[in-house]
């Protein structure tokens, strides 16, 4: 049945690898995971994009392109725990910061490692 409502597929990417893998560590890890699952769902759902994996390379958002999307929804809730948790300082995180701060956010998602084959 047809009920006219899109199916999405939201899946992990090479950001949340990269969080999972060592960037984000203990209490932070799981808070992060979800900011980036909710802030990649929310840029699909804005941009109507059903499947990041199955975005034709002529259009101008990419898989990147939602990556970088859910890393920026994760660094603002990181720069917001910080203060009053000062124990969950990453310098995985600290760096991406940095890149942000610099303009440079969309290279330093480029240049993350890929994710591993499914």
């Amino acid at each position: 049945m047809d009920d006219g409502v899109p199916d999405y597929n939201f899946g992990p990417d090479k950001a949340a690898f990269w969080l999972m893998n060592g960037a984000a560590k203990g209490e932070l890890k799981r808070v992060v995971i979800f900011q980036h699952a909710v802030s990649t769902a929310a840029f699909q759902l804005q941009h109507h994009i059903q499947d990041p994996r199955k975005i034709p390379e002529n259009v101008a958002e990419s898989l990147d392109s939602v990556t970088l999307a859910g890393l920026e929804g994760v660094l603002r809730a990181y720069e917001n725990m910080l203060p009053a948790h000062p124990g969950i300082r990453s310098a995985e995180l600290d760096a991406a910061l940095a890149a942000r701060d610099k303009g440079t956010l969309a290279q330093f998602v480029a240049a993350l490692p890929p994710m591993p084959r499914r």
